[in-house]
C-alpha cells in the first residue's frame, strides 16, 4: 500500500557525565544469573546525551504528545509500533505502558527489537502490510535509553547515546507541514563488506521504487562508523549527502536517522528537494533503507 511519514517528532536528552549512583537493573541481574555469569558496572569519561533519572518509556511517551500536537490525525492511529535498540527495562509489558504514558490507551501496541538500530525499518515493512494503519494511521515509536552492564562504547564504531523520536504513518497524505511519501524499504543482513551490502541494497530498494540511481538526489546516513559512513560515500558518491548540525559523533541506535530527518528538514535553509535515501545500521549485522520523497515544505 501507499504510505506517508511525517516529519520526527525528536526529544535528545542533555549532554552529561556518567550517572551518580550507577546501578545494574535487576533484570539484567536476574538474566546474568540465570546463565551463571556476573555483571559489574563499566565506567566510562563519556560526555553525552543520557536520560538520566528517565525512563525509556518516559522518554518517548513525550514525542508521541508532541507528534499528536502536530498532527490531528494521529490522535485516532490504531496501531503503535515501539521500537527500541535497547533493553525495555522497568517492569512488564512496556509497550502498552508506553501507550498509556502517552494517552493512548485504545491503541493497540506492539514492540520490536534485538537489531539495536534498524528496528523502523522493519517496523515499516510490517506497517505497509497491516490494515489498519491503511485506513486510520499508525504511530511508529523509537527509542534508545542505554542501561548497566551496556557498554556506551561500541568496537570501531561511534558511542552510543539516548535519545527517542516518532512519526505518523498513513495510507494517504493527510498530514500537516513536510512529509515524505515512502516509495520502497528493505533490509538485509551484512555478510560481507560494508560496499557489498550498500549496493544490494541500493540495486534494491531503488528497483522496488520503478526507479534509476539518477532519481535519487540526497542521502542521511546513520552515524554509526567511520568505515560504513566512508562505504556510504564511496559507493553514492554523486548524491547530496546530508550530516546534522546535532551531535554527528553519537550514534542514537534506532533513533538517529530519524534525529537527522528532523534537524536536517525543519532548517529554513537547508532545502533538499526530491528523492532520497535515508539509512540504519544494527549493532548486530543487519542495514537498511528506506527511499522517500519531500511531498511539502510548510
Amino acid at each position: 500500500m501507499d504510505m506517508w511519514i511525517s516529519l520526527p517528532s525528536v526529544i535528545v536528552p542533555e549532554t552529561v557525565l556518567e550517572e551518580n549512583d550507577t546501578e545494574i537493573d535487576p533484570l539484567y541481574q536476574n538474566i546474568y544469573s540465570g546463565f551463571s555469569c556476573t555483571t559489574k558496572i563499566i565506567k566510562d569519561n563519556l560526555q553525552l546525551p543520557r536520560a538520566c533519572g528517565k525512563e525509556g518509556e518516559e522518554l518517548a511517551a513525550a514525542t508521541i504528545k508532541s507528534l499528536l500536537e502536530s498532527h490531528a490525525a494521529a490522535k485516532l492511529s490504531k496501531v503503535l509500533i515501539d521500537c527500541r535498540s535497547s533493553a525495555a527495562i522497568g517492569g512488564p509489558a512496556p509497550s502498552y505502558k508506553l501507550g498509556a504514558k502517552a494517552g493512548l490507551t485504545s491503541i493497540l501496541p506492539f514492540s520490536l527489537s534485538g537489531q539495536s538500530g534498524t528496528e523502523a525499518v522493519q517496523a515499516l515493512i510490517f506497517a505497509r502490510h497491516i490494515q489498519q494503519i491503511e485506513m486510520s494511521g499508525g504511530i511508529i515509536s523509537t527509542v534508545q535509553k542505554i542501561a548497566q552492564p551496556d557498554n556506551r562504547l561500541k568496537a570501531n564504531g561511534y558511542p552510543l547515546a539516548d535519545a527517542a523520536a516518532s512519526v505518523f504513518i498513513s495510507g494517504t497524505p493527510n498530514m500537516t507541514g513536510l512529509r515524505f511519501k515512502l516509495l520502497s524499504v528493505t533490509i538485509k543482513q551484512r555478510t560481507q563488506d560494508w560496499e557489498s551490502v550498500i549496493n544490494s541494497i541500493v540495486k534494491e530498494v531503488i528497483s522496488q521504487a520503478g526507479l534509476t540511481n539518477q532519481s535519487v538526489q540526497w542521502v542521511v546516513s546513520h552515524r554509526f562508523s567511520d568505515s560504513f559512513l566512508n562505504a556510504i560515500q564511496k559507493v553514492l558518491p554523486k548524491y547530496l549527502h546530508l550530516i546534522r548540525d546535532l551531535y554527528p559523533e553519537f550514534d542514537f541506535g534506532c533513533v538517529d536517522s530519524f534525529i537527522s530527518l528532523n534537524r536536517i528538514f525543519q532548517k529554513k535553509d537547508t532545502d533538499p528537494n526530491g528523492i532520497g535515501l535515508l539509512w540504519f545500521v544494527g549493532r548486530f549485522g543487519a542495514v537498511g533503507a528506506i527511499l522517500l520523497e519531500l511531498q511539502e515544505r510548510s
